[in-house]
């Protein structure tokens, strides 16, 4: 049975004091109590997490949690600065990714906006435009079918942006529905998704190719796995070692990029380098004088260095990662 929270509010210092207690070396305390306000120690405890000492079977069985893995006290050489200088690592990955998903989720709409539009410029709100069976999958335990709810979702898009001047400006010179080229503006990359989703098979495969994957299908699930991350980067949230909701499923060498063969099917499927490299594989295609990827790698090269921390092993990065062409100066 859950009890009642009872721990005591602390102060930045005496937030300190607990985790130099439990065996956190404090090099610089006046800069360590300034990252505590800047980050809060909620927040920072997911990176003092690798640090911390394992349970053994007995003592997590005594625990009560089925969460418990490590208890409260460090293993020994931690330090703050350690855990600090991992936070500001996570923090320039995640500003690195959003950088180059920011140019994949632009690309994505104006590739829908043009290849539907080609098709049927009000595409997007007509079934007859869309591919008829994934337009007519139900969902699981109901009636209504995909392409119901993509309209329901729509329309709750629109609505949200009616203030928008060039939402305005068009509709009070022109009747509903607005052209997709339009709408793709203030559709978020989820949503982008979902309509690609949607397309007929040879649009889909269209819009791939112009970002230089060979497969509908699998284009569709890079771009499910990248909005999954660029949740994952707008929210602030951990990313370094994030085990993936969503793992990515092996493909065919021929139908990416050169640069991505040699994790078509490596292992494990479930971490960041996967998609870090398929972004990487993308903006070359979107705009090959982007020094994108040199950059990253780079940053990578700057990870926190400690016996604890792996890039194998947390991130999913192969041996002799950094000499794949992918990572190298073109």
């Amino acid at each position: 049975m859950p009890e009642q929270y009872a721990k005591p509010h602390l102060s930045v210092g005496e937030q300190l004091d607990l985790l130099e207690r439990r065996g956190l070396q404090v090099g610089d305390r006046i800069a360590a109590e300034r990252t505590l306000r800047l980050v809060g120690y909620y927040r920072l405890s997911a990176y003092t997490y690798p640090f911390r000492q394992l349970l053994t079977q007995r003592e997590r069985a005594q625990s009560g949690s089925r969460f418990s893995y490590r208890g409260s006290g460090f293993i020994e050489g931690a330090s703050f600065e350690t855990v600090r200088d991992l936070y500001l690592f996570d923090r320039r990955l995640r500003l690195s990714m959003l950088d180059a998903l920011e140019v994949v989720e632009v690309s994505l709409r104006a590739a829908v906006a043009h290849v539907l539009g080609r098709r049927d410029p009000f595409g997007h709100v007509r079934r007859a435009s869309l591919n008829p069976t994934a337009c007519g999958k139900l969902n699981r335990g109901t009636n209504r079918d995909a392409f119901s709810d993509w309209m329901d979702a729509y329309r709750k898009k629109q609505q949200a942006a009616s203030q928008e001047d060039f939402v305005r400006h068009h509709l009070e010179k022109y009747r509903e529905p607005l052209p997709v080229w339009v709408a793709v503006e203030f559709l978020d990359f989820g949503s982008t998704v979902r309509l690609l989703s949607l397309l007929r098979g040879d649009d889909r495969n269209t819009v791939a190719a112009m970002h230089g994957v060979g497969n509908g299908s699998l284009f569709i699930r890079w771009m499910r796995n990248l909005n999954y991350l660029r949740n994952v980067c707008a929210h602030h949230s951990r990313l370094w070692n994030r085990t993936l909701t969503y793992a990515y499923s092996k493909w065919r060498p021929r139908d990416a990029s050169d640069y991505l063969s040699h994790v078509a099917s490596s292992e494990p499927r479930n971490k960041v380098y996967i998609g870090l490299a398929v972004t990487a594989a993308l903006i070359r295609h979107l705009d090959g004088r982007s020094p994108w990827s040199n950059d990253l790698s780079t940053l990578i090269l700057g990870f926190p260095e400690h016996p604890i921390l792996s890039l194998q092993r947390d991130m999913g990065f192969p041996d002799g990662w950094q000499c794949q062409p992918i990572w190298c100066q073109t």
